[in-house]
């Protein structure tokens, strides 16, 4: 590593010289693959949001009222929140565990978004997930039967595009809410 940054700068100040660069301009500006402040040996270091829980819960204010006028949920993360025990199939799912917990929201709000993500390619998260392994390719449909390994399903980025598809549509299904309660979705990417 050491040796192929000295190679690198050495051949750069070569050319600087021989373009008559101003070398003061030459080393104002980072010349590594990755900021220094996020590298370490060269290479970008991992955190991990757990690193977070104590700086976060020192800015934590008060817990906040019990009513809200818009919930905004991240439809993975209660994906991976919600269990998944006893569930035979897909509709099951959606009908005895996910629509609940969203209605369960509305009941203390006005608004309920469900928003939905998915890692891009050639992603900082991307390379991470893909580091996890792959998953189990599985077809998402109403009567298809709920993998046992659910962490295992969720790896694989086919199946979250069409298990969050999926629950969106039984979301845009659900009949409209009465005292001006309304559930929103955002369709997955």
């Amino acid at each position: 590593m050491l040796k192929d940054d000295v190679a690198l700068f050495s051949r750069l100040y070569i050319v600087t010289q021989h373009r008559d660069g101003d070398l003061d301009t030459f080393f104002k500006h980072e010349n590594h693959p990755y900021p220094p402040s996020l590298a370490e040996r060269g290479k970008l270091r991992q955190g991990k949001k757990s690193d977070l829980t104590n700086i976060l819960a020192q800015k934590t204010q008060e817990e906040p009222s019990g009513s809200f006028d818009v919930r905004v949920l991240d439809g993975a993360a209660v994906v991976h929140l919600l269990p998944v025990t006893g569930i035979t199939t897909f509709d099951d799912y959606a009908s005895g565990v996910f629509v609940p917990h969203i209605m369960r929201q509305l009941e203390t709000s006005m608004r309920v978004d469900v928003v939905w993500d998915r890692y891009l390619d050639n992603s900082i998260k991307e390379s991470t997930r893909e580091k996890r392994g792959k998953g189990v390719r599985r077809k998402v449909a109403g009567q298809t039967k709920v993998p046992g390994n659910w962490p295992d399903f969720l790896r694989d980025p086919t199946n979250k595009v069409e298990l969050f598809q999926f629950l969106s549509e039984k979301i845009v299904s659900l009949p409209s809410q009465t005292e001006s309660r309304s559930l929103q979705h955002l369709e997955p990417l």
